[in-house]
Formats: C-alpha cells, structure tokens, sequence
C-alpha cells in the first residue's frame, strides 16, 4: 500500500520507505516507528487509556520521551528511566 501511494505522490514518501524498511543510515529512526517502544504504540496507549478512563494503561510518555539518547546507531534510554520503560513494554496482568 505504501509503494503505491508513493506512486501516486510521485515519490514523495520515499524517505518514509527507506525509513520503514530500516534502510536508512540513521537506524534509530526505524527504532521510533517500530518497535516495543515505537512513537504510536506510545501514542495509542496513552490515548486509549484516556478515552477509556481505565489508568493501568497510563504511562509516563512524556518521562520516557525525556529519557530517550539516539545515535546515529541505535537509541538508548538513560538509567533513570529504565522503570519506566520496563513498566511501559511489560504488558499487564
């Protein structure tokens, strides 16, 4: 789906492509768009958690997003924000 609306945009998304396919040669920013720690699994769960009213979804997003180094390589977190993480990606139950 995506080739075609690159197609259709006259190549306009092909950054986004290279990104999604992990191509590019900054790696962390596959690691934002997908993975455990992905910017909308970040997104979706704290916005579910609202509009459901429901706070074990809750996480500490902006925390996290504070917490984030990125390299050109690879993206870390700091060791203070390790909790954080762990309770975000560790589903409950």
């Amino acid at each position: 789906m995506m080739k075609e609306l690159n197609r259709d945009f006259d190549g306009a998304l092909e950054l986004a492509l290279t990104i999604f396919r992990n191509s590019y040669h900054r790696k962390f920013f596959h690691q934002l768009v997908s993975s455990q720690l992905d910017i909308d699994r970040l997104d979706y769960l704290q916005r579910d958690s609202f509009f459901t009213g429901v706070t074990e979804g809750a996480v500490g997003v902006d925390r996290i997003i504070a917490m984030l180094r990125s390299s050109m390589i690879n993206s870390s977190v700091e060791e203070k924000g390790i909790y954080s993480i762990e309770s975000f990606c560790t589903p409950a139950g």
